[in-house]
């Protein structure tokens, strides 16, 4: 079922995915499972409130890399052996992966980070930039969050001023340009929530979802699942134990029958 389970954990209708990084195979058809109030505050710890695709497709990967290597696999292997996702795929640590991509450009462009700048929204790993340079400077920002600023065009020594990239942390400086210049920012972020913070987030969710999570009272695996997400001191246990319970209660509401059995 893990093939099954990483459609579930992503949980978004086949026609609205589409070939992004980390992206994997989907089936086809895949309608998204309308989940409750409880599931659905899980979900954004796990994801953000609004999550791109290639947040979806990342943090699934983690988590179903970290659920892989627990003792809650045997649950998601038992009726379905299938495993064709990369799970031991490297590309996630690659730094390359996560530098600035600049295109279009006919003068030097230097994008830098700035901590003390705000970051992505949670949620938001993609973010892309449309910059027209003439007597101003237009930086017109499609993701993560939509709009347009004007900047003036001050040069010193033939470089602009720094100009924030708006919601990233990435503020850019410019050569100065002898016609009008347009070029393109894109790229990605890591998640502003990292896997080992989660655990902490998710205590926050409220009684209400956690027992709608565990289907409490229900007996096995929903017993062990809730004693580790209790119980268990290392995050990856209990990231496990929440993920695969989620999973489990997506393909119930799915099939609007009980879950698979242990």
């Amino acid at each position: 079922m893990l093939n099954h389970a990483r459609t579930l954990l992503i949980n978004r209708d086949t026609s609205h995915q589409v070939r992004k990084l980390f992206w994997e195979p989907v089936p086809q058809n895949y309608t998204a499972v309308p989940l409750s109030n409880g599931l659905l505050r899980v979900r954004r710890v796990l994801f953000g409130d609004e999550p791109d695709l290639t947040m979806l497709y990342y943090r699934s990967r983690q988590l179903l890399s970290l659920l892989q290597a627990s003792v809650f696999a045997s649950v998601l292997t038992r009726h379905d052996p299938r495993i064709t996702y990369q799970w031991t795929a490297k590309d996630q640590i690659s730094p390359e992966v996560y530098e600035p991509h600049v295109s279009g450009n006919t003068q030097p462009v230097y994008v830098v980070s700035r901590p003390e700048s705000s970051g992505m929204p949670y949620g938001r790993m993609e973010y892309a930039f449309q910059v027209q340079a003439d007597s101003v400077i237009t930086v017109t920002a499609e993701r993560p969050v939509p709009g347009s600023r004007i900047f003036p065009g001050n040069w010193t020594n033939a470089l602009s001023d720094e100009i924030p990239l708006s919601a990233t942390g990435y503020v850019f400086r410019m050569q100065q340009p002898e016609a009008p210049e347009s070029f393109r920012i894109n790229g990605i972020r890591r998640p502003s929530i990292e896997l080992a913070s989660l655990p902490g987030q998710l205590a926050s969710v409220g009684e209400e979802a956690l027992v709608d999570l565990f289907s409490a009272g229900r007996g096995e695996p929903w017993t062990s699942l809730q004693s580790a997400w209790l119980e268990a001191s290392d995050f990856p246990d209990t990231l496990s134990a929440i993920t695969a319970a989620l999973i489990l209660r997506t393909e119930e509401r799915r099939t609007a029958k009980r879950a698979l059995p242990w």
